[in-house]
């Protein structure tokens, strides 16, 4: 009988230990807590089923990222025992709306705890408003980084930590050259956007501006180039593009 001792006796009722339902599906009470990073302030509304609540880190994705960043220093506080999802749901929202908890940046919650959340996804429409809300929140300045204007903050024993933990990744992944392919795609995604290797027509455009202009030569070798006009504008380089004829206008 699911190892568990039942006590039975005549004339009274069964008397279930408190893990066990009348169903005999085990039970849980699932903690609603608010966990405060110590030297940040910032909260998280969260549950868990974890009896070693005050351990237990909490599974959102800022808050976690906030504590890789600033430290696992925080206290928790349990608001409710739940008995079911059902409470919990109930609750995890009356709590989520009285302190507006995804809007209020001092909370690192993305949504509303509402109880669910086991292993679902975002869909890219809420993400889209998640990201939309945040950008709104820092233009308007109601979202200020938490150490902006900030100095001091890691200590040299936590500044150690993480150059260490970063040396040995890289030990581990060492970077490879991108390959070709690589290589193609970057240069492809930058055209049009002012970064890379400038086409003939923008190269043209620039000599035009800068006509009569001294211009310093920025470092940059000019062995193995020649000059080419086209009549109009000097172009100096190592292949002579069409339309152009050897030579240097006056």
């Amino acid at each position: 009988m699911n190892n568990y001792q039942y006590k039975y006796n005549v004339g009274r009722e069964l008397e279930l230990p408190p893990t066990l339902t009348l169903k005999g599906s085990i039970s849980m009470t699932i903690y609603l807590y608010v966990k405060t990073h110590n030297k940040t302030g910032v909260k998280y509304l969260g549950k868990t089923s974890n009896k070693d609540y005050q351990k237990y880190t909490g599974s959102g994705k800022r808050w976690l990222s906030h504590l890789d960043t600033h430290g696992y220093d925080f206290s928790t506080e349990i608001l409710r025992e739940c008995k079911d999802h059902d409470e919990l749901s109930h609750w995890g929202r009356y709590y989520s709306k009285l302190w507006n908890i995804v809007e209020d940046p001092q909370w690192a919650n993305l949504i509303p705890e509402t109880g669910g959340g086991y292993g679902k996804k975002h869909t890219n429409k809420t993400k889209k408003k998640i990201s939309d809300l945040q950008k709104r929140q820092y233009e308007s300045g109601q979202r200020v980084p938490w150490n902006k204007g900030k100095t001091g903050i890691y200590s040299d024993e936590a500044n150690k930590k993480r150059s260490d933990s970063l040396k040995d990744s890289y030990k581990k992944s060492p970077r490879k050259p991108p390959t070709i392919e690589t290589k193609k795609k970057i240069s492809n995604s930058r055209e049009g956007k002012g970064l890379g290797p400038k086409s003939l027509e923008t190269r043209i455009k620039i000599g035009l501006g800068n006509k009569g202009k001294k211009r310093p030569n920025n470092g940059q070798s000019i062995k193995g180039t020649k000059w080419f006009n086209n009549g109009e504008i000097n172009y100096r380089g190592k292949v002579c593009p069409e339309g152009f004829q050897p030579g240097r206008l006056a």
